[in-house]
């Protein structure tokens, strides 16, 4: 009963429903969650909704409840190294595109690896497949039963004995450049923690034993560098296999969220750049294949619910700027301003969101606490000074010199001058 009101609820969640709709659909998700004993799937609900609408006392209770005890799935230890890359494999027993994948591993240039195929309670057919390879490289392992592609992953992980950690679908593959690349860049850059490939997105099926495709396409559309905030409004890294990281982030990001059923690769990259140096090679390394049977075609109002609260919870620093924003809305202004100063340091360290400052002024000047809007605008200033002082401005929030001076004591006088110049005059002559 509970998978099946679940079920109802996600697929009525659509991001043309109006906010109440989602927060009834997100608080009834968060109930549902916590009778499950999915307390990370719950808060992040909660946040979401309290973010929709921040006067909920009876929410914003069970949020901060969760959130004292929300714990990170973090390994208690790794296996020590013996090789260079660990690639994990989840199947579920997709025998013809399994093997291709496995090929495409075993053809890399780079040979220091091994293949870790984690077999989710699928089709036993699949030790026929590895005992075929006749590779010493490929270590099998079969769970009992289906727990879901995050939990295999995860198996893979601690199993491996790779000082890299390298991810390949069962129906996806590598080109025989893709873990040199990465590789070279890790080992040659001991300040990047993360290196990720760009793909093809390749369209077809399979024919005769064999994927055939109809159409590419570059998967990330263009070569971008990586940008942490670019990440909290959407997975820009692209597919799961461009992506290898030092097993050791593992130790301080966490693992695969077994409690996620899709983005749970989003959510792990996510914590990985609160902690961590990314960075990408413009190459076309693998293929990232889509066909009609593919587990990627999935419903889409689910995607919306899941890409919803993923979002609001990373780019609220784990929700705790949601929390602020509702105890202003609840006049509880010196409980806000302890609250934000004991955790915006850590905050600034971590992923930079400047959408969630912008959010957090916004509130504050709304309910007139320009106290706490002062402390905001000085973070949001030295996060992005560009967009602070624009929003700003459209808030009617600086107005003259002196405002800016009073408001951004980061800035030097003589510049807060020339600023506060410049937004008297948008002032005067457009609003």
């Amino acid at each position: 009963m509970l998978e099946e009101a679940l079920r109802l609820c996600k697929t009525r969640y659509s991001s043309e429903d109006s906010d109440e709709q989602k927060v009834e659909c997100l608080n009834t998700a968060a109930s549902i969650y916590v009778k499950q004993n999915k307390k990370t799937l719950a808060l992040m609900c909660l946040i979401g909704s309290l973010k929709l609408n921040p006067k909920q006392p009876v929410v914003l209770e069970q949020a901060e409840i969760l959130g004292a005890s929300h714990l990170l799935p973090i390994p208690s230890e790794l296996k020590e190294n013996k090789c260079t890359v660990s690639v994990i494999i989840p199947t579920v027993g997709r025998v013809p595109e399994l093997k291709e994948s496995i090929a495409s591993v075993l053809r890399q240039s780079l040979q220091d690896f091994e293949v870790i195929v984690i077999n989710d309670g699928g089709t036993e057919s699949v030790e026929d497949v590895i005992a075929n390879f006749g590779s010493n490289k490929i270590k099998y392992y079969r769970l009992k039963e289906k727990r879901g592609v995050s939990t295999a992953r995860n198996e893979g992980i601690l199993k491996s004995e790779g000082r890299y950690i390298a991810y390949l679908d069962d129906d996806d593959v590598y080109y025989e450049n893709h873990l040199q690349s990465l590789v070279t860049v890790l080992e040659k850059n001991p300040n990047i923690d993360v290196a990720y490939t760009c793909a093809w997105w390749c369209y077809g099926d399979v024919e005769e034993g064999k994927f055939r495709p109809r159409s590419k396409r570059n998967y990330q559309r263009s070569f971008t560098r990586f940008n942490k905030n670019l990440l909290v409004t959407h997975n820009c890294i692209g597919p799961l296999l461009c992506l290898m990281h030092k097993k050791s982030c593992l130790l301080t990001s966490g693992i695969f969220n077994e409690e996620l059923t899709m983005l749970e690769d989003w959510d792990l990259w996510l914590r990985l750049a609160s902690h961590f140096q990314f960075y990408q090679i413009n190459k076309l390394t693998g293929e990232y294949r889509w066909r009609l049977s593919n587990t990627s075609v999935i419903r889409k109002n689910e995607w919306a619910f899941f890409g919803d609260i993923v979002r609001t919870f990373y780019a609220y620093f784990n929700g705790k700027l949601v929390f602020v924003e509702s105890l202003l809305q609840k006049s509880e202004h010196d409980h806000a301003e302890d609250f934000y100063k004991s955790i915006k340091t850590e905050y600034h360290n971590y992923l930079k969101y400047p959408e969630a400052l912008k959010s957090l002024l916004t509130v504050a000047l709304k309910i007139g606490d320009l106290g706490f809007a002062r402390i905001v605008a000085r973070d949001y200033f030295e996060l992005a000074p560009r967009e602070c002082l624009n929003d700003m401005i459209k808030l009617r929030y600086l107005r003259r010199a002196f405002d800016v001076c009073n408001i951004l004591p980061v800035l030097p006088r003589t510049v807060a001058k020339v600023v506060g110049r410049k937004a008297n005059y948008f002032f005067s002559n457009r609003i």
